[in-house]
């Protein structure tokens, strides 16, 4: 009974590690930076001090890791400072506390393997893409920003404040993004460098149209009957997006063909998930024996790009 009381102890002591919530937050290695407590003081009393794994961090401002107020500060930030770091507000009636987990990564010029914060934004006339936790650095001067490591020119970038304006924002601007500052701390100078993902909302992003209907396709029709061929494309997630889709046969459109015979019918509609659709159906009122070797192909196609489908009619076996 005792055993299985531990086992019982051991258990619940695991369950309430696990059940631990922190933030993940992530530095380079050499340059300087501040971790913010996410508790806020309710009044003047209340105190907050830092530690890690049960040790008190020092404020003394002359160390290279100190605590200051509900700021860490590491200046520089070394591989070792990894870890998770514990923020306590403390009064004379109760304390409360966060964790934040603090992740390194080393200093190189490899872009896509630095700490990358996430931003999407719309296409338009005009974007404002924000560096990271800037607020949080006091003295800061000489701000560079750069797309992909290399250094962004032009009139379609325009620095404002700490942040970067891009002029129409398209597909093409996606990417990794780099704010490059220097910090002024105690009369010693940092380097910070800040990455930013920026990617195109899905409601924005314009693609290569893809017919949905099967592709080169047979058909089987009686000789006489009237028949309907209908095909669908998926154009994107922005319905602005000039598409067009259309039937020819044996190269001639069907608008240049005899209409009594002929009929295309065009639409496109929106699925509740935003998907945008154009659908064309090719009306043939009476089936004739030259229909059987003719080529009735689908065409659709964008700005992005274009694709076709042929069907073929066969007598029924």
């Amino acid at each position: 009974m005792f055993f299985s009381g531990k086992i019982f102890m051991f258990t619940c002591l695991i369950a309430f590690v696990f059940a631990i919530k922190y933030r993940k937050k992530y530095a380079r290695e050499n340059e300087a930076y501040i971790l913010e407590c996410p508790l806020n003081p309710t009044n003047t009393n209340e105190t907050i001090t830092w530690s890690q794994y049960n040790e008190s961090i020092s404020a003394n401002i002359q160390r290279r890791v100190h605590a200051t107020g509900k700021y860490l500060f590491f200046l520089p930030a070394v591989m070792n400072d990894t870890g998770l770091y514990t923020c306590t507000i403390q009064s004379t009636l109760k304390s409360k506390y966060s964790h934040v987990s603090l992740i390194m990564s080393e200093s190189h010029d490899n872009c896509s393997a630095q700490p990358i914060y996430p931003q999407r934004l719309g296409m338009g006339t005009g974007v404002y893409i924000l560096c990271p936790d800037i607020d949080l650095y006091e003295h800061k001067s000489n701000f560079i920003w750069y797309k992909e490591c290399k250094p962004l020119h032009g009139e379609r970038y325009m620095k404002i404040d700490t942040g970067l304006s891009l002029n129409h924002f398209t597909e093409l601007d996606q990417g990794i993004y780099n704010c490059k500052f220097t910090y002024t701390y105690n009369g010693k100078t940092y380097t910070v460098n800040r990455f930013k993902n920026i990617t195109m909302k899905a409601a924005y992003i314009q693609r290569k149209p893809t017919l949905e209907t099967a592709i080169n396709r047979t058909i089987e029709v009686a000789l006489g009957d009237p028949l309907n061929i209908s095909c669908s494309a998926f154009i994107g997630y922005n319905k602005s997006v000039l598409a067009a889709i259309f039937w020819s046969i044996n190269g001639t459109h069907v608008a240049s063909l005899n209409y009594s015979r002929f009929q295309e019918y065009a639409r496109n509609y929106i699925t509740p998930s935003h998907e945008f659709y154009i659908e064309s159906t090719l009306h043939i009122r009476k089936v004739e024996e030259q229909d059987f070797n003719s080529n009735f192909t689908c065409f659709v196609s964008s700005s992005r790009g274009g694709q076709d489908s042929i069907v073929i009619l066969k007598y029924p076996e």
